[in-house]
């Protein structure tokens, strides 16, 4: 796809979202595993300092099951093939992409942090120009609060708001958009392939933004709605979280918690090898 194409978008999220419903079943034992081990990592991660190498361990033990489950689904797109335990196999493909995934998560990591700082500095200058006398709530966290509550309520504070997120997340997405063929590309070619992926995509990236947002869009917001009702039901908090909520959270709260969280993912994550799929094909050149 030359940088002057038009990049089908409702095609992609069509063929995306007809992917994810036909590899929903098979694939479904192996992304329910990995749901068990989220809510196994987000448990052991409740264990204190006695335990503190069991929280790594099911960090770790989470990676290779998101490697797994992502090769397994890629392989399915790309190649109609699906064998191994449940899908699963441990072979070179499962190495490559999680060279590849490792990679492209530190580069992502530092995308995020330096939004988050733009974000935090937009958000620290207004809050200095409206509310002058910071020291005298400073140690006062109901005042505090409430005082960036009434800031951020007003017409300026709202604008700030809206400009923080489209600051946020515009250079995430960005980036997302650009290396959104990483994972076919890494499966397809049999290497990793990361930075290479980075020219195909060049002249497309506000098209592939909306494509992103179009197809996944929903089904975050299906997750949220999922892990919402999860913490009701678990008598937890929803987003706003303390450090004594933290503290006071059972390794079962944490566990089921985890679990449906690995759940409510799902959808989103058969929807977006279905996208990256579909984008390899159009961008790849050597498939032109």
């Amino acid at each position: 796809m030359s940088d002057t194409d038009k990049l089908p978008i409702m095609q992609a999220v069509r063929y995306s979202w007809s992917f994810a419903s036909t590899a929903a079943m098979p694939t479904l034992p192996a992304y329910l595993i990995k749901a068990g081990i989220a809510g196994f990592a987000f448990a052991a991660m409740q264990a204190g300092e006695t335990a503190a190498g069991l929280g790594l361990f099911g960090l770790i033990l989470w990676f290779i099951a998101s490697i797994a489950c992502l090769a397994m689904t890629l392989r399915l797109a790309l190649r109609g093939e699906y064998s191994g335990f449940i899908g699963l196999q441990a072979s070179p493909d499962e190495t490559r992409l999680a060279a590849a995934q490792f990679l492209y998560h530190l580069v992502f990591g530092l995308v995020v942090l330096i939004s988050g700082f733009v974000v935090w500095m937009l958000a620290a200058s207004f809050i200095a120009t409206t509310i002058p006398d910071m020291a005298a709530i400073e140690n006062d966290a109901e005042a505090f609060q409430q005082a960036l509550l009434e800031a951020f309520q007003t017409p300026t504070g709202t604008v700030v708001s809206i400009l923080a997120i489209i600051a946020f997340f515009l250079p995430v997405l960005w980036f997302m958009s650009r290396l959104i063929t990483f994972p076919a590309a890494t499966l397809a070619r049999q290497k990793v392939m990361i930075f290479e992926t980075w020219n195909w995509t060049r002249g497309h990236a506000f098209q592939i933004i909306i494509a992103i947002i179009v197809a996944i869009g929903p089904f975050w917001l299906l997750s949220q709605l999922i892990q919402w009702v999860a913490t009701m039901m678990l008598g937890l908090p929803w987003l706003i979280w303390t450090e004594e909520t933290v503290n006071s959270m059972t390794r079962m709260q944490a566990f089921m918690l985890g679990t449906f969280a690995g759940v409510a993912t799902i959808p989103m994550a058969l929807v977006s090898v279905g996208l990256s799929a579909f984008m390899y094909r159009g961008f790849d050149p050597d498939l032109s």
